[in-house]
């Protein structure tokens, strides 16, 4: 029998697959809201001048209060401004002070996206750095990829 008072009130989400027209520019952000104990909505959805064809995600739900694990979002908002775009971007994530004796794993992925459609479309996720303190977060683009904005989410446990 579940305990209903431990109910995964922790949502994170990552993109996985995409597929869009380069018609405009290539704006797509995975979210959710409306968390209870039963399930969650999720949103995948495209922005402005964005062609969406399909678009996948994934997702991990946990109790808020489950020991050893936290989970968060970052994003090139959160360092910059969108415009101009740029190539590369990266940040700090400082994790809540004893949350780990020792660097923890990080599962982390793409969760939005903001990118010039004239060029091509190339991006990656990083993390470095990493210890029980916290990780440097990247969110670059590659070759002559214009980068508005991108974001991730995030998952750190013992």
């Amino acid at each position: 029998m579940s305990d209903v008072s431990r109910f995964h009130d922790e949502v994170i989400v990552w993109l996985n697959e995409l597929s869009m027209t380069n018609d405009g520019d290539w704006r797509l952000y995975a979210t959710v809201s409306n968390i209870t104990t039963v399930g969650f909505t999720m949103h995948l959805d495209a922005g402005r001048d964005t062609t969406l064809f399909s678009a996948r995600a994934s997702w991990i739900a946990y109790p808020s209060d489950k020991a050893d694990v936290v989970s968060g979002a970052y994003s090139t908002n959160d360092v910059r401004t969108a415009d101009p775009p740029q190539l590369t971007t990266s940040g700090r994530i400082a994790f809540p002070p004893e949350s780990f004796v020792h660097s923890p794993t990080v599962l982390f992925a793409i969760n939005s996206l903001e990118i010039d459609h004239r060029e091509n479309l190339q991006i990656k996720a990083t993390v470095d750095s990493l210890s029980s303190k916290g990780m440097t977060w990247h969110l670059d683009g590659g070759g002559d990829t214009k980068v508005y904005s991108m974001g991730a989410s995030y998952i750190a446990f013992a």
